[in-house]
């Protein structure tokens, strides 16, 4: 939840009315506590003369999120998780929408900003219109700035090449070494992988958790990046503590385990990337496995047979946001699952390809785990490929509620 109530972040912006943290502040406290509120707040500070023009984009940005949410609340739908694909494009708030597009493209025009070309670019996919917004995406990439928006892309010609691109990926990381392997005729696996600090933190509830409710026949598969020979020997005797869990662990060494802000993010966008390329090298030596990916930082509350009885029926099933206006927020990473069919290897496959083609430009910001199942979901080159929502039941893409999947981090 926010780190301040509607109530306090009110009083503070009625001080400082042109602060736009504050009305962020605000805005993003009263989604959750006092959504309609919120709206009319909005609402009437459109209505006014622009503090700036710059604040004026992101109060359209703001007033069309808050109105999709409020509509789809309003009609009985969910406002966590889409009911498929086609529900991941803005539903009801087309007109504000195209009230920001027009004032993003306005405002291009008078400054140059990457920041209102984000915006209008997020605008353009949010409303489907993906290869209109590629275009003013290709140029974000050619500045190299820094920034997910520019590792972006609906481009034709990248994605004709991701599942080459993919089949190649590992080559590009660090040697894969195997501490123990999962059985060869493994089916239903539950993976999870993060570098050893947040393992340390997170992960032990995990295999706890899972230790707890495996189903027969279930199997846990761990990637811990950045393990020294201690802490490899120390992890190994924990998990062999553990009566009846079935385990496989595997772990790499990136060099990246340094102090310092720059070295922190360039991790950090690695070990959320990087994790893609070992599920999908895990995948592609379990043919016959079934799998589902969980952040470390998830808890498993039920038995876990259910996530794989989630599955019959479709080749994936991921966490689908409706209403969700930032290209990186449409797909959640925290709870996937890739059924044995070979379409969901085949749309791994590119997003795994996806991953490496920016790899290798050196460019993994945070986010371009998700940007990468979005964008391939979009471009779709699979045939036949059938994709469903994460049902509440195992877990709400709110990471507040669900019968199966819990978080261990306080809801946000």
């Amino acid at each position: 939840m926010p780190a301040v109530s509607f109530r306090d972040a009110l009083k503070a912006l009625a001080a400082a009315p042109g602060d736009p943290n504050l009305f962020y502040a605000c805005c993003t406290a009263g989604e959750y506590e006092a959504l309609d509120e919120t709206i009319a707040m909005v609402r009437a500070r459109l209505a006014q003369k622009p503090i700036t023009d710059a604040l004026r984009l992101n109060e359209l940005h703001i007033f069309a999120h808050l109105r999709e949410k409020q509509a789809r609340r309003d009609a009985g739908l969910s406002v966590t998780n889409a009911r498929g694909v086609d529900d991941l494009d803005f539903q009801f708030a087309r007109a504000e929408l195209e009230a920001l597009t027009a004032a993003a493209r306005t405002f291009l025009g008078r400054y140059a900003s990457p920041g209102a070309a984000i915006l209008l670019a997020e605008s353009l996919v949010s409303t489907g219109r993906v290869m209109e917004a590629e275009t003013v995406l290709a140029g974000l990439r050619a500045q190299g700035m820094d920034h997910v928006a520019a590792v972006t892309s609906f481009d034709d010609g990248l994605h004709a090449k991701l599942a080459a691109l993919g089949a190649s990926a590992s080559q590009r990381l660090p040697p894969q070494r195997v501490l123990k392997p999962l059985p060869d005729g493994a089916t239903r696996v539950v993976f999870t992988a993060a570098d050893y600090l947040y393992f340390q933190k997170w992960g032990w509830d995990l295999v706890e958790s899972f230790a707890r409710h495996a189903a027969p026949g279930g199997h846990l598969a761990l990637h811990i990046m950045d393990m020294t020979p201690a802490e490899t020997e120390a992890a190994v005797a924990r998990l062999d503590g553990y009566a009846g869990l079935s385990w496989a662990l595997t772990t790499e060494w990136t060099n990246l385990r340094t102090p310092g802000p720059a070295a922190n993010a360039r991790a950090r966008g690695y070990y959320h990337a990087g994790r893609l390329i070992r599920l999908h090298q895990l995948l592609t030596a379990h043919p016959n496995a079934a799998v589902w990916m969980l952040d470390t930082d998830m808890l498993v509350a039920d038995d876990t047979q259910l996530l794989f009885t989630a599955l019959e029926g479709c080749d994936a099933m991921l966490g689908l946001s409706p209403g969700r206006f930032e290209v990186r927020n449409k797909v959640c990473l925290s709870f996937t699952g890739f059924s044995a069919q070979a379409r969901a290897r085949d749309y791994l496959l590119r997003v795994v390809g996806y991953v490496a083609h920016f790899l290798e430009k050196g460019r993994l910001p945070w986010g371009i785990d998700q940007v990468a199942m979005y964008t391939v979901l979009v471009k779709n080159q699979v045939p036949f490929l059938r994709i469903a929502s994460v049902p509440v039941g195992i877990c709400d893409t709110s990471k507040v509620h669900g019968r199966v999947l819990w978080p261990a981090k306080p809801a946000r």
